[in-house]
């Protein structure tokens, strides 16, 4: 059975996810896969999340940045990374 995904707001997200893992447990049942979209960061911001300190940087990235590994596996334009400014590991 093929599930929709569904877009929650942040503080839902947590209460979403333990009610599914709950019914799963009590079921013993265990879906193939849930996709819960949490913010799809596709503009410029970050919309309403809200974003503290320099990590991330004004906006979601395209992907790779810099001399950071090949970034993959996500879905769309945007993501959250924070290897913004980050050169070696010591960086972190």
């Amino acid at each position: 059975m093929e599930q929709a995904a569904e877009i929650v707001s942040a503080e839902s997200w947590w209460e979403s996810l333990f009610a599914s893992a709950e019914r799963c447990r009590r079921d013993k049942t265990a879906p193939a896969e849930i996709d819960v979209v949490v913010a799809d960061f596709e503009g410029t911001g970050y919309g309403q999340w809200q974003v503290t300190g320099e990590a991330f940087g004004p906006g979601p990235a395209a992907g790779t940045l810099g001399r950071q590994m090949k970034v993959s596996g996500f879905q769309g334009e945007g993501l959250v990374n924070s290897f913004l400014g980050r050169t070696r590991p010591s960086d972190y």
